[in-house]
């Protein structure tokens, strides 16, 4: 889907916002849908929401169908794949290189691609290190979700995270600082047969290159 030009846009996270992993067998997991309304909330907000996650593509390909959101409705679907391309392509492979797969990046690929301006995007994810991240990068608005601990622990509500977007949306909203939202009672990560599906875990060479990268970093940064 084309971004139109000064579009407003919420990019959701997927493990930890939208799915849960429940358990890992050899090359497959077993996720749980966290909120079984988040198709029909991506199809009202069609037009302003979109998917960033560190997911390798053929991956969250997978999640994305298992939780019924249709990717062609989806303003942009960016995955770990979709962030080192278009960060190679925007010039940037020395910072690749060094930093890793940063969330980030992509918000320079929004504005040179896209039109879309940096403090025009908001984040909703479950790490408060890719928030401030995302803030420190110029995003205008992020939010944290509470951690799950098992299945069956209350959890936040995807309806109160767009309803925080929207007030943004309208100006009422000026702290720079990532909102944390809260657990609600109502909200449970249930285990049911119907909220349970299985993802095949990608091996392919770009996750090994991926591996080998984040290990050479380690140990670069251990010796500086």
């Amino acid at each position: 889907m084309t971004i139109s030009l000064n579009r407003r846009l919420l990019l959701v996270d997927l493990d930890g916002v939208l799915v849960y992993t429940m358990a890992v067998a050899g090359k497959s997991e077993t996720v749980v849908k966290i909120h079984p309304n988040a198709p029909e909330i991506f199809e009202r907000n069609a037009a302003r929401m979109g998917i960033l996650t560190h997911r390798a593509r053929p991956e969250a390909e997978q999640i994305v169908s298992g939780l019924g959101i249709n990717p062609d409705r989806l303003v942009c679907f960016f995955s770990a794949h979709d962030i080192w391309r278009s960060t190679i392509r925007d010039g940037n492979i020395l910072r690749l290189l060094r930093d890793g797969t940063r969330k980030s990046f992509i918000l320079r690929h929004l504005e040179l691609r896209h039109g879309i301006r940096r403090e025009n995007v908001a984040i909703l994810d479950d790490m408060p290190a890719i928030a401030r991240e995302m803030l420190n990068a110029g995003a205008g608005l992020a939010m944290v979700v509470p951690p799950i601990a098992r299945p069956l622990s209350p959890n936040f509500s995807l309806e109160a995270a767009v309803s925080i977007f929207d007030a943004w949306c309208l100006d009422r909203i000026e702290d720079h600082a990532p909102i944390r939202l809260v657990s609600e009672s109502g909200y449970l990560v249930e285990s049911g047969s119907s909220r349970i599906f299985e993802v095949k875990r990608n091996n392919d060479l770009f996750n090994i290159v991926r591996t080998g990268g984040r290990k050479l970093r380690a140990i670069w940064s251990a010796q500086t």
